[in-house]
């Protein structure tokens, strides 16, 4: 007895479509991007540190920190400094401000359907723009790379302390 595929179909009301065979792939969703431009890296909007703060007296600077760390994406980019960061002397609060260095990566992307039995493997191109942490140099750690400036801000001053901070080129602290 012969069956004839096309009234098993049609009788079950589905679509006939051949079967995969064992280990074939199946159908996943793919991204792709051409015309990848990179801006040039400008400064973001500076931030307060937190936890970083003190208050020098009249004849002597006090330190911030010798250490301090800041994330800028929640992505972990996250860059530490080393060095001793200053309040100048004249009895000013300050904090710490952070500025970190950005880029901007623009192009085109796609989403498509590749594999078997996919319904859309056309790519419909779209325009795209992402801001990310600038890196410089090489290395395996990206939080090594990523660029950002910490400096001492001024938080608080009274009479001749905020003229010793205005004559140090203290900025405010955002």
């Amino acid at each position: 007895m012969q069956i004839n595929l096309a009234a098993v179909v049609f009788l079950a009301g589905a679509t006939a479509s051949p079967m995969p065979q064992a280990g074939a792939p199946v159908c996943t969703t793919e991204r792709s991007y051409k015309d990848l431009k990179q801006g040039k890296p400008y400064d973001a909007a500076p931030e307060i540190a937190g936890g970083y703060r003190c208050t020098s007296i009249k004849t002597d600077s006090c330190s911030l920190t010798s250490s301090a760390s800041h994330t800028v994406w929640s992505t972990s980019d996250t860059k530490g400094i080393s060095s001793s960061v200053n309040c100048p002397k004249g009895g000013m609060t300050c904090g710490l401000r952070v500025t970190p260095k950005m880029i901007k990566i623009t192009g085109k992307t796609a989403t498509y359907q590749q594999g078997f039995n996919c319904v859309n493997h056309e790519k419909k191109w779209e325009d795209f723009e992402v801001v990310a942490p600038y890196e410089e140099g090489k290395g395996e750690s990206k939080d090594l790379r990523t660029v950002m400036n910490f400096e001492a801000c001024l938080e608080e001053c009274k009479g001749d302390a905020c003229k010793a901070a205005t004559e140090a080129g203290l900025q405010k602290c955002p």
